[in-house]
């Protein structure tokens, strides 16, 4: 067998994992439904200046069985709750966003675990919400295949976008807002009769007016990295409801001036991108609607969350097939500067995040157990959350994305005490 039939049977095996995975994950199991709340907790989290500790049990979202995330996982520790770990001395000292999917709301925690602040919202019950904090003290609340809504620091609904929009957003230097988007179109190319998920950006304006929305796939299929893309024509799907999940992109990052010496493809302006079935991530002009670097696979596998650093680096969650890793890597030379694999004990299959912290040390967001820590670039845990959010099956809920914030970031909290 030739390396080019060897490289085109690798895709193609990869992809078909991943379509599974996504796709019927939830035959592995069915979850239990409280009828009488559809699975909404009956209890609120404490109010500010308590810290966060559910006393009663939260019963899962029915309506989560229908799709393609695993949203709780058995915690052999499931007593553990809210700060398990603060070292004042080493870790960066803030306040850091939580939300609950179960409960419709997020939380500024204070180092211990206590709310700072809080907002409500109101929405269906899904599987994704990813929330964005914006400095004045808005929240950007992206709802998985319904919308974006808006709301100001005391939750009172600004403007709301319905669209399929999935996973993340970014905001542009002009404040515009860029949503990852999807909708099914037939592209025979990759299968004659099954339709495909068709990737693309929205440009809102602040507030909420369509300005643009580029398509992602044709992007990279006018690139030339378009090899990456796999051609499933051979396989026997049928006609199908969703599309194929043919990158499945689940990050995206405006990219900030760094002062470092990286190549004009980085430039200020730029974005870049994670496309998690596909093990690749890339950086785009959106005015000339160009794909200009790409770079993963056979490297990082499944991965989320990657952010261009200060030092020109790029820092990564690498969710792998069998145990996950954070890294930090040169994107000009690929030269590996930090890496975070304590083995087997660290693994998120499906989601996952990275922040680097102004003091050196690294926020992790270990997603589908349900925590998140703090460690120093020794690998030293000197934080350490535990999402309270537990069901009487000793399942702990994932937690999406954690972020920590300095207190003087955030103008809205001062004018608030």
């Amino acid at each position: 067998m030739s390396a080019s039939w060897k490289i085109a049977l690798l895709f193609g095996v990869a992809f078909v994992w991943g379509v599974l995975t996504y796709r019927f994950i939830d035959i592995l199991g069915e979850r239990d439904v409280d009828p009488e709340t559809s699975g909404r907790p009956t209890e609120r989290l404490p109010d500010e200046g308590k810290k966060i500790h559910v006393e009663s049990e939260t019963e899962d979202l029915g309506v989560l069985r229908s799709l393609g995330y695993v949203t709780a996982t058995f915690d052999p520790n499931s007593e553990q709750r809210g700060v398990l770990i603060h070292n004042p001395e080493k870790a960066f000292q803030g306040v850091t966003l939580y939300d609950s999917v179960l409960r419709g709301q997020a939380f500024l925690l204070d180092m211990d675990g206590r709310p700072v602040h809080r907002w409500d919202y109101d929405v269906d019950p899904v599987s994704h919400v990813h929330v964005e904090l914006l400095d004045s003290g808005d929240l950007l609340v992206q709802v998985y295949e319904q919308g974006l809504l808006k709301i100001n620091k005391d939750s009172e609904v600004l403007w709301y976008h319905p669209d399929r929009v999935h996973h993340d957003l970014a905001i542009g230097g002009d404040g515009d807002i860029y949503l990852l988007t999807r909708h099914e179109a037939p592209y025979p190319r990759f299968h004659s009769e099954t339709n495909s998920l068709e990737e693309t950006v929205t440009r809102l304006s602040p507030d909420g007016q369509v300005k643009g929305k580029i398509s992602l796939l044709d992007m990279l299929l006018d690139s030339p990295y378009s090899f990456l893309l796999p051609t499933v024509n051979h396989l026997d799907f049928g006609a199908q409801e969703g599309g194929l999940d043919l990158m499945h992109t689940n990050h995206i990052e405006f990219l900030q001036h760094t002062g470092s010496s990286l190549p004009e493809v980085f430039a200020e302006g730029h974005f870049m991108i994670s496309m998690r079935n596909i093990s690749t991530i890339a950086v785009f002009d959106w005015d000339e609607e160009r794909v200009l670097w790409a770079w993963g696979p056979t490297n990082v596998s499944f991965q989320h969350h990657p952010t261009l650093l200060e030092n020109g680096n790029v820092l990564l969650f690498d969710n792998g097939r069998e145990q996950s890793r954070v890294i930090e890597f040169n994107p000009e030379t690929f030269e590996m500067h930090w890496e975070f694999a304590p083995g087997p004990v660290f693994f998120s299959k499906t989601r996952g995040g990275a922040q680097r912290l102004p003091n050196g040390n690294t926020l992790v967001t270990e997603s589908d157990k349900g925590y998140a820590f703090e460690i120093t670039t020794e690998g030293e845990v000197v934080w350490r959350f535990a999402n309270p959010e537990v069901n009487r099956r000793q399942e702990r809920e994932i937690l999406w994305r954690m972020k920590r914030f300095a207190v003087d970031e955030l103008p809205f909290l001062a004018e608030a005490s």
